[in-house]
């Protein structure tokens, strides 16, 4: 149940580390301005999160893909008279803005960048430039601490089409080599005069939407576009608005383009569809599975988790409710042993008077830990192996101080050493605890409950990868993680275990409540120290402590027996010291071990706007980008 637990853990770490794989550009606004002669000059705004030495991005005015246009129907679908014929007039500049990027910002460039033949990173206003048969590379120097925009101005030759009865602008906005997510994208076409015959379509992932601002504007926009993903962007207007027009196809073009617009939003609304059909259905499934989950978690709980109900004749039990070790209780109380457990042991067995503690003269700091040789034979394995470890692993054989085995754990030889005695310890206790009977063996019913629950990251990988943005998809893993961590971990004690609990639970309101009980109804004083051992393990040492010395002297013990008052004065100074010197040891074992094990070598449409239409890329132009 462990592995599975800590597997459930590490994809916890993960999944957040392949979620950010890949770089984000927060903004990249794009205005486009159709020219009288059909070029078209195009402003480019983009931001960048993270940190960063530059922009690269690469512009392409040719598609070298395309077919040749013969004036068919099917070379309206993308041909080679959509490519540009070059790029001029080229600007690059930094951008100043205020609290978000908007087009306004269009107007507030720094001063122009430089055009050089190379540059270091970390330079500031200078770019570089690569010239293709199809389009230029361009490597933009502007870090990250500058906090400006990119700006990038060019014109591209002989973009729009004029066919016999309308003119045609179609540009592939971005190419698959796009290599960042564009958190939030908008491309705006302007004509240089009004026109309500305006139509207008744009093809690329189905979550993008293109809008007639007005008979003279459009937009695209996406909330969210992902890396490598084509879009582009295709007008149709009346012959007037630009004049100057001159690559020709010499053919009737919109019937064809409307056609062909139509049968491509058909196949985009199909796809919506198929898609909004497969949302729903995850989002159903998943509604269900955290219904049944969480009957399963109640079902859980009141079965195998709620503990049985233990009713005790008293609130106070007077005596010890049994004889087994502190550590023993430990794991009745958690299921599990610690360093609080050995400690509490070797408190009990100075109680038992099979180790002695002697103060060490002239170094009030520091104590000894005699082993009595008489009193060995009635010893459990665990508490055998307290002795062992203490006298034979850290000590001489016979005697050890507290010191000693506090500096024992430096090193990192002695640090594995105590770790396997410790380990082998704590085996040997929760086998003592395991032979009690305290809890109800729950590996089996364990085994639905966690599969079960393992279906959310089936659910959450078909959210993902359908995109749904619905808000299960961000709550399905905190239940996942959640119950398949409840389910490993709940336990329920046995009938006989919960009537144990009960008694000691009754046991420690007894000590909390010690300086209040009247003289007659209090134990012998020689069995105090045995309560202060438990109730180090209970958790209420201290409380205990500080109410048996003011009793003490109320009924005149210290006067009557010095030694009683000295050894418990004497337990007091060793579970205060011993408890940390122990767990340091440990704390300092662990981490002498890991760094030995760090240290190691590593292994080797209509056109009057809408949805997006699907299928990006058909065009002229396009081109991709990143960051360095």
């Amino acid at each position: 149940m462990k592995k599975v637990l800590w597997f459930i853990i590490a994809l916890m770490f993960l999944l957040p580390m392949s979620a950010h794989a890949v770089e984000t550009t927060d903004k990249l606004y794009i205005m486009i301005d159709l020219l009288d002669d059909g070029s078209i000059k195009v402003r480019e705004m983009a931001t960048l999160k993270g940190s960063y030495n530059g922009r690269l991005r690469n512009i392409e005015y040719k598609n070298l893909s395309l077919p040749h246009f013969t004036g068919r129907k099917e070379d309206f679908k993308g041909s080679d008279i959509y490519n540009g014929s070059g790029i001029r007039d080229l600007k690059i500049y930094g951008v100043n803005y205020g609290q978000g990027l908007d087009f306004s910002d269009l107007n507030n460039l720094s001063y122009p960048f430089k055009e050089v033949v190379n540059a270091s990173n970390g330079t500031y206003g200078v770019y570089t430039k690569k010239t293709y048969s199809n389009g230029i590379d361009l490597k933009v120097y502007q870090p990250s601490n500058r906090n400006q925009a990119f700006y990038i101005e060019y014109i591209v030759n002989d973009v729009v089409v004029k066919h016999d009865d309308i003119l045609e602008f179609a540009w592939n906005i971005l190419g698959d080599s796009y290599q960042e997510n564009i958190k939030d994208l908008k491309v705006r076409v302007r004509l240089p005069k009004e026109d309500s015959a305006m139509r207008v379509w744009a093809h690329g992932p189905l979550n993008g939407e293109i809008t007639r601002l007005n008979d003279k504007e459009v937009e695209l926009s996406y909330d969210f576009l992902g890396a490598y993903n084509k879009v582009d962007i295709r007008m149709t207007f009346s012959l007037p608005v630009l004049s100057n027009v001159t690559k020709a196809s010499n053919v009737v073009a919109f019937p064809h383009i409307l056609e062909i617009e139509e049968e491509k939003a058909e196949i985009a609304n199909q796809e919506r569809d198929k898609i909004r059909f497969q949302n729903n259905l995850v989002n159903i499934s998943t509604i269900v599975w955290v219904v049944i989950l969480g009957v399963v978690v109640i079902y859980v709980y009141i079965k195998y988790d709620k503990e049985h109900k233990v009713v005790l004749p008293s609130p106070y039990y007077r005596d010890l409710p049994n004889t087994y070790g502190p550590e023993v209780l430990e794991y009745l109380l958690k299921k599990n042993v610690s360093t609080l457990g050995f400690s509490s042991s070797v408190l009990n067995l100075i109680d038992e008077n099979v180790i002695k503690l002697e103060e060490i003269s002239g170094n009030k700091k520091d104590y000894s830990l005699i082993k009595q040789e008489k009193n060995l034979e009635k010893l459990t394995k665990q508490e055998i192996e307290v002795i062992d470890l203490l006298f034979n692993t850290i000590g001489n054989g016979s005697e050890v101080t507290l010191n000693e085995v506090k500096k024992y754990g430096k090193k990192a030889s002695s640090a594995e050493k105590f770790m396997e005695s410790f380990h082998h310890w704590e085996n040997l206790a929760k086998k003592a605890g395991k032979k009690e009977g305290f809890y109800q063996n729950l590996a089996r019913v364990k085994v639905f409950p966690i599969l079960f629950s393992c279906l959310g990251f089936l659910l959450f990988f078909f959210h993902l990868v359908l995109e749904t943005e619905s808000i299960w998809m961000f709550i399905v893993l905190p239940i996942t993680f959640g119950t398949i961590i409840y389910f490993s971990l709940f336990k329920k004690r046995s009938e006989s275990g919960a009537m144990e609990y009960a008694k000691w639970q009754a046991f420690k309101k007894f000590l909390l409540d010690f300086g209040r009980m009247d003289e007659k109804e209090l134990p012998e004083i020689v069995l105090w120290n045995k309560y202060l051992v438990y109730a180090t393990v209970l958790g209420c040492a201290k409380e205990v402590e500080k109410q048996m010395k003011i009793k003490m002297q109320a009924i005149g013990v210290e006067n009557q027996d010095v030694d009683i008052y000295r050894s418990m004065w004497m337990n007091h100074v060793l579970r205060s010291s011993l408890n940390h010197q122990i767990n340091q040891t440990i704390n300092q074992a662990i981490s002498s071990s890991r760094a030995s094990i760090a240290a190691s070598h590593q292994s080797s449409g209509s056109g009057f706007g809408g949805g997006v239409s699907s299928g990006g890329g058909s065009f002229g132009g396009g081109g991709g980008g990143g960051r360095f």
